[in-house]
């Protein structure tokens, strides 16, 4: 909605929101505004595009389907789903989840007992956690790539940075085998070393 207000108001001259692009144009004195207009007004346009592909509008009925099951009109939903949907609302263990957990939590632990119906909430749930995982993955290895570090393979480093289980060091050391050390002794001859005797 705030591209669609954006491209809108740059159709109408009014670069307010982009305070610095304004002021440049200001200084430009007027010297290709109106292909700066058009241009910066194209990729609004894009971006609003790309943005719908990525993230589709959700129907009124998978908002309330999502949110609260136990209010849709059962006669909306398709038929391959009404009756795995009536199961779901006449569920008494699926009502008293729904009270306690969160949506997402509600939704997986519904997956096993109502698939065809979960599936179709998942798909819309899982789009946002992929999506910030995606970044998160892509911020990360931006951050271990430096000049100093710049090997190819970041496999093996990227999979322990992004992973939410800590290491068990303690676990670890514990089932590696320390390094023998060799007792030696020394024979000393009048204050001088004279050899060493491996024992």
């Amino acid at each position: 909605m705030k591209l669609e207000l954006w491209e809108g108001k740059v159709k109408d001259g009014n670069l307010s929101m982009f305070e610095h692009l304004g002021e440049a144009l200001d200084k430009s004195q007027n010297t290709g505004k109106q292909d700066v207009m058009q241009l910066v007004q194209s990729h609004l346009a894009s971006l609003r595009m790309e943005l719908q592909s990525y993230f589709p509008e959700l129907s009124e009925l998978e908002s309330k389907l999502i949110r609260n099951p136990f209010i849709v009109n059962m006669h909306l939903l398709p038929d391959n789903m009404q009756e795995e949907f009536l199961e779901l609302v006449n569920d008494s263990v699926a009502k008293d989840a729904f009270e306690t957990l969160s949506l997402n939590k509600f939704w997986a632990k519904m997956s096993e007992i109502h698939p065809v119906v979960s599936k179709v909430v998942l798909n819309s749930l899982l789009m946002f956690p992929s999506t910030y995982l995606c970044e998160q993955g892509f911020s990360t290895l931006l951050n271990m790539k430096t000049k100093h570090r710049s090997r190819l393979n970041v496999e093996h480093d990227l999979r322990l940075y992004l992973s939410i289980t800590a290491p068990r060091i303690e676990k670890l050391v514990c089932n590696r085998q320390a390094q023998p050390s060799h007792r030696s002794s020394v024979m000393v001859d009048k204050g001088n070393i004279v050899s060493f005797l491996h024992v």
